[in-house]
């Protein structure tokens, strides 16, 4: 009979490489479409939701609907509204609480700022991906604070009108008893437009003080 070389004892057959090579390609195009699957499923957990570890200005908003969200931080960022300002016009004081000046944590960018987490991107797995990292690392938004102009303005136009005090001429006089003066007395006002501008500028910083003071 004839004998196969191939069968020959001592014939060594020939590596298949293109199998292997096949194998590794489909166990990778397994491993990331069961990863892409996975990320997919994960991301449709929280597609009204906010993405877990994102936390803004101190407070944790993961996993809460805008809403929810919207009224979380409302109530945790109060306080950017509790101060006031202290307006000093040669000791003539006023005080304006911070609300009426409109100062409050800017709830609404913050908010949008929380949902673009792992939703930044225009590829789904991608956008996923971004939220798996937020779990994993944290993610911090900073504090946003805004301060309403026209607050600001009807507020000092009304500080105005109570320091506001006009120059007085001196005076002289004769009198029965003699001669009598009145001295003079020097005027001030309220310069409305630099202290609305101080004001804007001051407590738009989230980093401003529970007083603030402008002499």
């Amino acid at each position: 009979s004839m004998t196969n070389p191939t069968d020959a004892p001592g014939h060594h057959r020939g590596f298949p490489l293109g199998k292997l090579v096949l194998a590794v390609v489909a166990g990778f195009v397994l491993t990331i479409g069961f990863g892409a699957g996975a990320l997919l499923a994960y991301q449709g957990q929280y597609e009204g939701r906010v993405y877990p570890g994102v936390v803004v200005d101190g407070v944790d908003v993961s996993g809460l609907s805008r809403d929810a969200a919207t009224a979380a931080l409302e109530e945790g960022l109060a306080g950017y509204g509790a101060g006031a300002a202290v307006v000093d016009v040669d000791g003539a004081v006023v005080r304006i609480p911070y609300a009426a000046l409109g100062r409050r944590a800017d709830v609404e960018r913050l908010v949008e700022l929380a949902w673009s987490v792992g939703r930044s991107s225009d590829s789904p797995v991608e956008r996923a991906a971004q939220g798996v990292r937020s779990l994993l690392d944290g993610t911090e938004v900073d504090p946003l604070v805004v301060v309403d102009p026209a607050a600001v303005a009807r507020e000092v136009a009304r500080a105005g009108t109570l320091v506001d005090r006009p120059p007085l001429d001196g005076t002289a006089a004769v009198t029965k008893q003699g001669f009598t003066t009145t001295p003079a007395v020097e005027g001030h006002g309220l310069p409305r437009d630099e202290v609305a501008a101080a004001l804007l500028q001051r407590l738009a910083d989230p980093a401003a003080p529970a007083t603030v003071t402008l002499s």
